[in-house]
């Protein structure tokens, strides 16, 4: 059984605790990414899960063996580093086959497990090189086929894309998605790039600071996020955020600027909150043009054409917010704009606590 399951783990260095009360229930089969900043701990709890650092406190259970004091070639798992890790003097054959040779396997075995990975990762006219005669994307496909022939409940994959030009990171999430359909293995995944843990995904655990922030689908943290953190770190571009103060009603919030919005939750009066608002969730609208909803009133600091879209950025309320709008518009520097949402787009925080109001 691939299952995962993570009580109560916590990991300190001397007197640093960089991991505290992590919780965390990773199906059988499914495809779990751990992604957030730099430092904020989802290497050092992935080398946790391998067994590659030894947990101060909490429990680690990989089906329904707890693995805390397993030593980590007896854990059925196998990983994938950053660097590829691979024997530069040996061809592709053999460093997909050397796990399969130290512990001793039948020569036909070998050779079986070998071509099959080549199959499924398209090695098959490549074993014979070494890896300096491949590409980028080649050799990580040689390092996560020297991963499959293991056999392993579950696969670890820390950041292996991160070396890789753009567009070869673009083919190299599709091909482990096919993988993971495939194989369906239990994976659990590094990354510090939200775009990839989108695409990746079952389940995303976002981390901050050694905890973890909200754990569940790509959907449910993109349509509801549970704080300010990940709000603003989901999403691309990322979520605008307006401060603002919640009028006697309750249902209305008054912006700096004197502005009001409708919310689409009740809060006490006086409260002070910050409202998101996705650029998608905002429309360009000219004098007089029926929105149906509310609108902001700012002036155009930039444009940033995408080609198909384009990206402005206005002043609105003292802030700049960014807005997605379709093809390139032609407008003037310092231009007035009126930009037209929805209230039920609307994400509102305490801005206190920054949790999200419901």
């Amino acid at each position: 059984m691939g299952r995962l399951t993570i009580s109560g783990l916590g990991k300190s260095f001397g007197g640093m605790e960089v991991l505290r009360d992590i919780a965390l229930d990773v199906r059988d089969g499914e495809f779990v990414v751990l992604v957030g900043p730099s430092g904020c701990g989802k290497s050092t709890l992935l080398r946790l899960i391998a067994g590659l650092e030894e947990a101060t406190e909490g429990e680690i259970r990989i089906g329904e063996r707890v693995v805390n004091d397993v030593p980590p070639k007896d854990r059925d798992i196998a990983m994938v580093f950053q660097n590829y890790a691979l024997y530069p003097h040996m061809s592709v054959r053999r460093n997909i086959a050397f796990a399969l040779r130290a512990k001793g396997r039948p020569k036909e075995e070998i050779e079986a497990k070998v071509a099959e990975a080549a199959r499924v990762l398209e090695l098959d006219a490549l074993l014979d090189r070494r890896p300096g005669e491949l590409s980028g994307g080649q050799r990580q496909r040689v390092a996560i086929g020297r991963a499959m022939v293991r056999d392993p409940s579950i696969f670890l994959f820390d950041e292996p894309l991160s070396n890789l030009d753009a567009k070869l990171r673009h083919q190299m999430r599709a091909e482990l998605k096919k993988l993971h359909r495939t194989l369906g293995t239990t994976i659990v995944y590094v990354t510090h790039d939200q775009l990839e843990a989108m695409t990746l995904a079952d389940r995303i655990a976002v981390m901050r600071g050694g905890r973890i922030e909200q754990f569940g689908s790509p959907l449910e943290l993109y349509s509801r996020p549970a704080n300010l953190f990940v709000a603003g770190f989901i999403g691309s571009p990322a979520m605008n955020f307006l401060k603002a103060e919640v009028e006697a009603s309750g249902t209305v919030a008054r912006l700096a600027d004197g502005a009001a919005l409708p919310l689409p939750v009740t809060a006490p009066s006086g409260r002070r909150i910050t409202i998101g608002i996705r650029p998608d969730d905002l429309s360009l609208v000219g004098p007089g043009a029926e929105t149906g909803a509310a609108r902001l009133s700012g002036r155009l600091a930039m444009v940033e054409p995408l080609g198909s879209e384009s990206l402005l950025t206005v002043v609105c309320a003292g802030q700049e917010i960014v807005c997605k709008v379709p093809g390139i518009p032609a407008l003037a520097d310092d231009a007035p704009l009126s930009l037209g949402l929805a209230p039920q787009a609307l994400h509102v925080f305490d801005s206190e606590s920054t949790l999200r109001l419901s």
